[in-house]
């Protein structure tokens, strides 16, 4: 069993972003932060760290292992449940992610509070204060 949690932290409203995925995988931990210079709102980019952690499941090689995802962004997750959203804007990446999820059969999405996100939370704010220069 592989527990996947991912955060995104924005500059602005869209602004730069900064990614946190956090993997426990066989009693071992995983940590994995991006940033980009391509410029989302806070709904863009919690979509885009949930494409990302799936894509690095993938190149692991840990897409045949049943996968709890978690993430404090209670519109990712509706939004990838009911496999809609009414904003165009979201609606790419939102396609993005059903494509790959589609990839990791045995994937269980759950919302999880803030509080109990805090490492992943903590390595997007890190990669976000990288691109910042700060």
């Amino acid at each position: 069993m592989i527990r996947v949690r991912t955060d995104a932290a924005v500059n602005g409203n869209p602004g730069k972003v900064g990614i946190g995925i956090e993997i426990l995988y066989e009693k071992q931990q995983f940590l994995f932060k991006e940033n980009t210079d391509q410029l989302m709102d806070n709904h863009q980019a919690e979509l885009w760290v949930i494409y990302r952690a799936l894509i690095i499941l993938q190149e692991k090689e840990w897409h045949h292992e049943v996968v709890f995802l978690n993430s404090d962004s209670k519109f990712a997750m509706m939004a990838i449940e009911k496999n809609y959203t009414k904003q165009v804007a979201y609606q790419e990446i939102l396609k993005k992610v059903q494509e790959e999820r589609k990839k990791i059969p045995q994937l269980f999405l759950e919302w999880i509070p803030e509080k109990e996100n805090r490492g992943a939370d903590q390595l997007a704010r890190q990669a976000l204060q990288q691109i910042l220069g700060r």
